[in-house]
């Protein structure tokens, strides 16, 4: 069976390129980090929007109105029970 090459191997992913930060940078060869910055960003730039941002509920919003969604299908039952009760 052959012995395996001791030799540590870097491989480059387009994401991870893209997402490493300056202290990854200290465990690449210098080759690498120079080849990197050299290829400058391969990403367009974002243009502008004039539109705002769409509007989200928060977690405490959502939850107030499903609390009150709540409380008015219980009145709704209990209407509903005593009006059928008699």
């Amino acid at each position: 069976m052959p012995e395996r090459s001791l030799k540590m191997c870097v491989s480059l992913e387009e994401t991870k390129v893209r997402q490493t930060t300056h202290w990854d940078m200290d465990y690449l060869p210098r080759d690498e980090v120079q080849a990197l910055y050299a290829r400058g960003t391969s990403r367009p730039a974002e243009a502008l929007s004039s539109d705002p941002p769409p509007k989200t509920l928060s977690p405490r919003q959502l939850g107030i109105i499903c609390i009150v969604i709540g409380i008015g299908l219980l009145i709704v039952a209990v209407a509903a029970a005593r009006f059928l009760s008699g």
